[in-house]
């Protein structure tokens, strides 16, 4: 029920300038898909429901308004998963396993724990197969944060030369 209701979701200017809609459909994707992923981050297993949030895999200012509510585009994350999600620290591939970027300095026994069983580890995935994370959101991603990389390294060795 509560699919379909984010399904229905209206983005039209008033909504919008009512509501913080971006919040709103967070908070009730969060309750569709917590239930789906055990109430666990699906990258450490956390299950504390205040630091779970609903992590959009195609980045929400990217998306339409269907992807936006498409349950298949939400992963459940901590905080602290859901960040390094975004910021392309840790990847997700078409098969479901996380990898850690290269660029990531790991200085200290809490930087290892965090990332302690991630490289090359599948993700806890939803109970149902119809919630799965869609591959074409993983390689929108993919691609991006590759496009991100090709532009970052001509640029900085620009500024070496």
């Amino acid at each position: 029920q509560i699919i379909e209701a984010i399904r229905n979701f209206n983005f039209n200017n008033e909504n919008v300038q009512k509501i913080k809609s971006r919040g709103i459909l967070q908070s009730l994707l969060k309750d569709a898909m917590m239930k789906f992923y055990n109430n666990q981050c699906a990258m450490c297993s956390l299950s504390i429901e205040e630091l779970l949030e609903a992590c959009h895999i195609k980045p929400f200012s990217d998306c339409s308004d269907e992807e936006k509510k498409d349950p298949r585009n939400i992963i459940i994350l901590c905080k602290n998963h859901h960040k390094l999600f975004d910021s392309g620290l840790i990847t997700i591939d078409e098969n479901y396993k996380m990898h850690v970027d290269s660029s990531v300095k790991l200085k200290t026994a809490s930087d290892r724990k965090l990332f302690q069983n991630i490289e090359n580890v599948r993700i806890m995935l939803p109970c149902d197969v119809k919630f799965y994370p869609e591959r074409k959101y993983l390689n929108y991603l993919k691609c991006q944060l590759l496009i991100i990389k090709i532009f970052w390294n001509k640029s900085t060795t620009k500024k070496n030369i």
